[in-house]
């Protein structure tokens, strides 16, 4: 219990100071987690060559850990990593989400290039349906010549 009462003085005492545009008294708690929330998400981030887990801290620290009313929300039902660790969890997930929408487009739009590829518009089987009738129109005329001699040779 002495564990979560600290953690509600800190809070109390970084919602004031950040409220008052004192970012510096951000130190203490970016000294105390930040490996620990590097771990955390270094576990649960997709793969993605557009996120690193450095690059989601940072965002994780810049929009959530810079306001002040994140600390001043925090009422000591757990401790102050664990609550902070929750909001980490959901920025976590709503770039997951992201990675995971960029993957299905990219293999929607692999699947559509695939099938525009394959399917034929109607001037493309109009040309193959000339070409075959310019075939046929060739045989006809190769028979014809190929007759006209057998009958000239007979």
């Amino acid at each position: 219990m002495n564990k979560i009462n600290e953690d509600i003085a800190l809070a109390k005492w970084l919602c004031k100071e950040l409220s008052s545009g004192n970012k510096k008294a951000i130190v203490k708690v970016y000294d105390a987690y930040h490996q620990f929330f590097l771990n955390v998400i270094r576990r649960r981030l997709y793969e993605s060559d557009d996120y690193k887990p450095e690059d989601v801290f940072s965002i994780f620290w810049e929009k959530k850990m810079m306001e002040a009313k994140v600390f001043c929300r925090y009422k000591g039902d757990a401790t102050l990593r664990s609550y902070l660790c929750s909001i980490l969890y959901y920025q976590i997930n709503d770039i997951n989400r992201i990675i995971e929408q960029e993957r299905k487009n990219l293999v929607t739009d692999e699947i559509k290039e695939t099938h525009d590829k394959s399917q034929k518009t109607p001037a493309d089987l109009l040309i193959k349906i000339e070409e075959e009738r310019a075939i046929d129109r060739k045989e006809k005329l190769r028979r014809e010549v190929i007759l006209e001699i057998l009958s000239r040779l007979s």
